[in-house]
């Protein structure tokens, strides 16, 4: 019987940190800045919505860039190499 307490009580301890824990880690994580929220006037975070256009140009400019800096990494890559 006594054993059976024990396990009680340890299993309501254990909850009872592992609450506490989880709670202090999601206060950590939602008051960085980075995860906080980005909201626009009148359209909240659903900007694609009010300016599609724009962010149609950006995703493909951001592609654009990336297709560059691909290449200019495979024009360097035997270089790096050589190098070496």
């Amino acid at each position: 019987m006594a054993e059976r307490n024990r396990r009680r009580i340890a299993v309501l301890i254990y909850s009872m940190v592992n609450a506490v824990l989880f709670g202090i880690g999601l206060l950590i994580v939602l008051l960085m800045p980075p995860f906080k929220a980005h909201l626009s006037p009148d359209v909240g975070q659903m900007l694609h919505y009010a300016v599609p256009g724009e962010v149609a140009e950006a995703i493909e400019e951001a592609g654009g860039l990336a297709t560059k800096l691909h290449s200019i990494r495979q024009a360097s890559a035997p270089y790096t190499a050589s190098a070496a």
